[in-house]
């Protein structure tokens, strides 16, 4: 046969592809980039395609569309998810429908998620579709394909379980780490299949007589426990870390308490050693708890203890033969250490700057110690895997995890700017949205109108870009997904970094051994940090976008924006708590100059 396949990048057409060619058949992909050989170029966004392909192939398989887990689901990307599917699809019917030998045969992309969230009724092809977003895609996009003029079968597919891709793929790493489980209560039917199944259901679909829906699913669903509990177990890995089930939400220095458990808004920690925090916070009456200084490494299965010896001496012998990187590169360390602590913090603000990654090759540290160190702690930290952040910001958060505890308050990171709050009582009123600024009042969305000599605009940058002129910066997005426990992956007070490399997991905490505090009693809590999670792999996940500093990184940004009003935030100092409070007081000072 002479197949036309759309897709064949994608998870599913690159394994169907090689097992179409290996049975006889001429297949012809279509692709947005040049053609290669058994290529043809399209552009289903523009509408261009080469007709002359479609006229007298035998079959046409559509399988593109952007990717469901691949990026956050902002309205822009809902946008490109359904008119990729809907557009490119439209366009192939009318090609068929057009041509002089039509194909006999057009097998069109669809879900599952045609039939929306049904809890346990059984479904079959004739059940009613459902709503929500992915259902509404679902119906348009097999709209789209029904004037082809042709035999037309609906794939209304599945999870697809294959390890090079797809949810599984994301899924593997977690458990691996000993951080899988399922989610929430773990009683979410999944209905899946194999990727060679897929496959062979497909190649069926070919030759058969069958047209309309059909839905490619194992004959039976497993709930996400079943699931969780198979997978942990073929991994040798106990799958015992369930996910409390909770929406995304932005991360803001914020704790919100789900069924007994604190959840800080993101994988936040507090460095007792910044300066703006022992200036304008009571640390004793936040009641710290610490971690013990240094880091718990995986790395092949097993763990090391990677300590600081200057604050912990019994982790030197294991620091010292811990398979991070080599001797020299641990002598590296002190002196990094070293430099860094000595002096000023302003004297590395205004150091010579380089991206992170470069400056710790010029320091000599080997690539071994900068993937299965540096990488999973400040990649975390920073939100920057790649360590292209500014080394100045490096040097200033090394400086500080050197110089002070790393710890959690006894109530959650929400009662840092809680107490800050308590100091200004009647005069904080919260959620009141404001739709524009200026010197003399603030204006919010239910039309009242505060006025003022001056104004503070005092939000994450996006926001802040909403009210005043402010110019666009990049920002590096975060995911911290909880974990809920009966028994800990393990009882150390450190950060577990992933020596791998391989992510999607950077680091990860037991919070709970840390501050008993944020787990009910008998049970565990435990955060995983993911820069760039992609929302809609886990249900429970909390996000952020910080500000990118690349060098070269300057702070003290203006913060005077003219005519009364003034802005502040972490996008203004470093990109840090210190560098929010930082900020806070700065402007602070600057408004009570100009009012005085």
């Amino acid at each position: 046969m002479r197949i036309v396949v759309s897709g064949a990048s994608g998870l599913i057409g690159s394994a169907l592809v090689p097992h179409l060619t290996a049975a006889g058949h001429h297949v012809t992909r279509l692709v947005r980039r040049s053609a290669t050989a058994n290529e043809s170029q399209w552009n289903p966004q523009r509408g261009e395609i080469d007709a002359s392909v479609i006229d007298g192939a035998d079959a046409v398989i559509h399988l593109s569309g952007a990717g469901i887990g691949d990026k956050r689901w902002s309205n822009s990307y809902k946008r490109e998810i359904l008119d990729s599917r809907v557009r490119s699809t439209k366009l192939l019917a009318s090609v068929i429908a057009g041509a002089a030998k039509r194909p006999g045969v057009f097998l069109s992309g669809s879900a599952i998620g045609i039939y929306g969230a049904r809890g346990d009724e059984t479904l079959d092809e004739s059940s009613a579709h459902g709503d929500g977003f992915l259902a509404d895609v679902c119906k348009q996009w097999e709209a789209a394909a029904t004037n082809a003029g042709t035999r037309t079968v609906f794939l209304r597919t599945g999870i697809v379980l294959s390890p090079k891709g797809g949810a599984l793929k994301k899924q593997l790493p977690l458990f691996q780490l000993g951080l899988g489980g399922k989610f929430g209560r773990g009683d979410q039917w999944q209905s899946w299949i194999s990727i060679d199944d897929e496959v062979a259901a497909i190649t069926h679909l070919l030759t058969s007589n069958i047209s309309g829906a059909v839905n490619l699913t194992a004959p039976a669903a497993v709930t996400n426990a079943e699931f969780a509990r198979v997978l942990g177990s073929i991994l040798r890995r106990p799958a015992i870390l369930p996910v409390p089930s909770f929406g995304p939400k932005l991360l803001l220095v914020r704790t919100d308490i789900v069924d007994g458990f604190r959840l800080d808004r993101g994988f936040q920690i507090l460095l007792t050693a910044y300066p703006e925090l022992r200036r304008q916070v009571d640390l004793d009456a936040l009641d710290v708890h610490t971690f013990d200084p240094g880091a718990l490494v995986m790395h092949r299965g097993r763990s090391y203890v990677v300590g600081d010896p200057f604050r912990a001496p019994r982790t030197f012998v294991s620091t010292l033969r811990a398979p991070i990187g080599t001797p020299l590169d641990k002598v590296r360390i002190a002196m990094l250490r070293s430099r860094t602590l000595r002096g000023d913090a302003r004297e590395l603000l205004g150091g010579n700057d380089l991206p992170t990654v470069v400056a710790l090759r010029r320091a000599g540290f080997s690539q071994k110690m900068i993937n299965r160190f540096f990488r999973p702690l400040f990649g975390g930290i920073q939100l920057d895997p790649s360590l292209t952040t500014s080394r100045r910001m490096f040097d200033i958060i090394f400086r500080s995890l050197g110089a002070g505890d790393s710890g959690l308050p006894r109530l959650g990171m929400g009662a840092l700017p809680r107490q800050m709050a308590d100091r200004l009582p009647g005069l904080v009123h919260l959620n009141t949205r404001v739709a524009s600024v200026d010197g003399r009042s603030v204006a919010t969305v239910d039309g009242r109108r505060v006025e003022c000599r001056a104004a503070i605009v005092a939000t994450e940058l996006p926001a802040a870009r909403e009210l005043v002129s402010l110019p666009e910066r990049a920002a590096r997005r975060a995911g911290a997904v909880y974990f809920a426990a009966n028994r800990a992956p393990t009882s150390e007070k450190l950060v577990v970094l992933d020596g791998s490399g391989k992510g999607p997991v950077l680091n990860a905490a037991v919070l709970s051994n840390v501050a008993p505090s944020y787990a009910p009693a008998g049970q565990h809590l435990v955060v995983a940090a993911m820069p760039d999670v992609v929302e809609g792999d886990l249900e429970a996940m909390a996000r952020h976008a910080g500000v990118e500093q690349r060098p070269p990184f300057s702070p003290k940004r203006n913060l005077a924006m003219g005519n009364g009003v003034f802005v502040c935030g972490d996008h203004r100092d470093t990109g840090s708590l210190q560098g929010a409070m930082f900020s806070g007081r700065r402007c602070g000072e600057l408004v009570a100059g100009a009012l005085a």
